[in-house]
């Protein structure tokens, strides 16, 4: 019975602490779920770009190569 009665003592006064506990993990929660997402995106962008400039140096090596220019004397 003594339970029961604490329990039922302790509910008004617990109510707000878990409100409060739910605002800061929504918070954290959400400031890490975005920091995540843009980290990965960035990673995502940077793939992309290594991609974009392995495909540009490899033009620029058959370029070379087509157009042969003679190498300078020194």
């Amino acid at each position: 019975m003594v339970l029961n009665e604490t329990a039922l003592l302790a509910t008004p006064v617990i109510g707000p602490i878990f409100k409060i506990f739910a605002v800061l993990q929504g918070l954290i929660g959400g400031l890490f779920g975005v920091y995540l997402v843009l980290v990965i995106l960035r990673w995502k962008e940077y793939k992309q770009s290594v991609k974009i400039l392995k495909s540009i140096r490899h033009e620029l090596k058959m370029l070379n190569e087509k157009i042969s220019f003679p190498k300078k004397k020194k």
